[in-house]
């Protein structure tokens, strides 16, 4: 992988970095970095000469979109907002990589078909080294450096709302001031990890990399009024989802902004199947 643009933006930080082991348990930097240990410690308990036993854990490494989600959904908009933003843009396309490469690969492992898969296996354990080192080095030392008080407090609110990556549960952080109430509100029936620390933020910063050109092309089409609105049915963690985008004008119509609504459809295909 090459990272050199997250190395030259760290460099450019300067010297004196904050470390992430003094830092007060549930604090979300020392959270992202515990799920980094477990998650390097599950690692090392791999032996890929041993298929079966490979084959039984591979499939737990699908966590990684947990623990992505937080860094891509909680981390990035505020390193963009900072003025950091192709560094975020490239490592989180790069999650999007190995994501791709364990989901595939855990889909029907077995001890039949694990030769055929070893290479690319062995290949997708390095990778998920290396991006562990990235965020250690450099990604988790950029958010200690740049981000403020209020920044922290607003992404372990959210964060309260994920699942936790190799970890039994996401620490509570006793400094944190924030109601009880808010601590255990939690959204039902989520499809996407749209936090609400993402409200204020461009609309691009919601969505991976290579989705943001769709997404600009549209609304450049909804403000030159070329169409008011789009949709796309595609299925998402097994289940049947749409994802609609429609375009809002004001009374003049003149283009004031876009909804993007987020359905998910099993239940009424349910129905509809039983007449």
């Amino acid at each position: 992988m090459n990272c050199d643009a997250h190395d030259n933006a760290v460099k450019s930080l300067g010297d004196n970095l904050p470390d992430v082991e003094t830092l007060e348990t549930g604090h979300p930097a020392k959270t992202l970095h515990a799920e980094n240990i477990a998650l390097e410690n599950f690692l090392d308990t791999f032996n890929l000469d041993d298929a079966e036993d490979t084959c039984a854990k591979f499939p737990r490494l699908n966590a990684i979109h947990a623990h992505y989600g937080k860094k891509e959904f909680l981390f990035m908009p505020i390193l963009s907002q900072r003025g950091f933003p192709h560094p975020a843009t490239f490592m989180w396309q790069v999650d999007d990589e190995i994501k791709k490469s364990v989901r595939t690969l855990a889909k029907n492992l077995s001890p039949e078909n694990f030769a055929a898969r070893k290479d690319k296996i062995s290949e997708t354990l390095q990778n998920l080294r290396d991006m562990i080192d990235r965020e250690e080095n450099v990604f988790i030392p950029m958010a200690l450096k740049l981000f403020t008080d209020a920044d922290w407090l607003a992404v372990y609110r959210d964060s309260l709302e994920m699942t936790p990556a190799f970890i039994d549960e996401i620490p509570r952080w006793q400094s944190a001031q924030i109601p009880a109430a808010a601590q255990t509100f939690a959204l039902e029936g989520k499809i996407f990890d749209r936090p609400r620390i993402s409200l204020g933020n461009e609309i691009f910063a919601c969505h991976p990399p290579q989705v943001q050109p769709v997404i600009r092309k549209l609304l450049e089409d909804f403000k030159a009024k070329k169409r008011d609105r789009m949709e796309v049915w595609r299925p998402i963690k097994g289940k049947p989802v749409s994802v609609q985008y429609f375009a809002v004008y004001d009374a003049a119509g003149e283009y004031i902004g876009a909804v993007e609504i987020v359905q998910e459809h099993s239940a009424a295909l349910q129905k509809f199947a039983k007449g």
